[in-house]
């Protein structure tokens, strides 16, 4: 359905051509970018520390860009389908497919493949990678699909619109925002630093498990994949509730 409606607001128009042509290949670049950044991971003594700020990068992205595009064209309202015989598994399955179909998909499945790539050790090691890959992914879609539509509503009304507005200059700023907010060189213990706190979010749980077994700590690992499974059942258990509420 995603695909259809992309397909269908295509007018053929040459503004809309050269966005679509410049959106594919920034996804392209953004693509390889995040491959490249956590596969080389391997030839740095932070490697999984980098791993980590990477990652911490894509859910930020995943919480803030979602809100930004709601209600445009290529985007599943489940306002729109309360029409259609469906149940809310059907919807949550259909919306976690869509949301999987398009750039951010597509950057973020690179991405931690590449961490993978980065962090492998042995054979058990590449096991938990695949499935902290796996579990990362499905949490971002999963968290962006529920606070979008927990906060469906408001994001309908005028003040939500201008809000949206004011979070587009927001992320316009934030790379210089950054910029001054860090010191001058950034060296690995600033790194370190900022992974160690980024590993205490549940969002990034997933990711945690990777670089424990990155470091040879199987145990943390594994405690990291069991919690990663209790967020994602949990912010199922989000989407669900904000889903009946809505419809």
């Amino acid at each position: 359905l995603r695909l259809r409606l992309l397909r269908h607001s295509i007018d053929g128009s040459g503004p809309q051509i050269i966005g679509i042509v410049v959106l594919a290949v920034l996804t392209g670049f953004a693509t390889v970018a995040g491959f490249v950044a956590t596969a080389s991971a391997r030839a740095s003594d932070d490697g999984p520390a980098i791993v980590m700020v990477v990652a911490a990068s894509l859910v930020l992205a995943w919480l803030t860009f979602p809100l930004v595009g709601f209600g445009s064209g290529t985007s599943l309202d489940p306002r729109s389908l309360v029409s259609l015989p469906l149940t809310r598994r059907q919807l949550m399955v259909g919306l976690s497919a869509a949301a999987l179909v398009g750039p951010g998909a597509a950057i973020t499945a690179a991405t931690m493949a590449g961490a993978v790539v980065g962090l492998a050790g042995g054979a058990v090691s590449l096991v938990v990678l695949v499935a902290g890959a796996v579990e990362q992914v499905l949490v971002c879609v999963v968290v962006a699909r529920a606070l979008t539509t927990f906060l469906g509503g408001a994001l309908r009304s005028r003040r939500g619109r201008d809000l949206r507005l004011l979070a587009v200059f927001l992320i316009v700023l934030l790379p210089q925002l950054v910029r001054f907010a860090l010191p001058g060189r950034v060296n690995g213990a600033d790194v370190r630093s900022f992974a160690d706190v980024a590993a205490t979010v549940p969002l990034l749980w997933p990711t945690r498990a990777m670089t424990s077994i990155g470091e040879d700590r199987p145990g943390s690992a594994l405690i990291m994949l069991i919690g990663s499974l209790v967020v994602l059942v949990a912010l199922l258990l989000w989407w669900q509730l904000s889903l009946d509420r809505v419809l």
